[in-house]
């Protein structure tokens, strides 16, 4: 196997875990600050590149905004 597909494949897995575990645990609402410790970045702008926002986390977002009006009695 050619040596240029084989790193390429190797970056699109590392890019596909990634992502991946990023999103999970950002959908567990862990801070970037926690992923970028997990995953063992030194940089939070990791967290953030690698972290995709999913229908579940918009609407809990959604649903606390909501209430946090709703408490301040608008």
């Amino acid at each position: 196997m050619d040596q240029r597909k084989v790193a390429q494949h190797a970056r699109e897995r590392r890019f596909f875990i990634s992502t991946i575990s990023a999103t999970r645990l950002g959908d567990r609402e862990a801070s970037a600050f926690e992923i970028a410790q997990i995953m063992g970045w030194s940089d939070i702008r990791m967290a953030i590149r690698y972290t995709y926002a999913t229908g579940d986390g918009i609407r809990r977002a959604m649903n606390l905004l909501t209430q946090t009006e709703a408490g301040q009695g608008r």
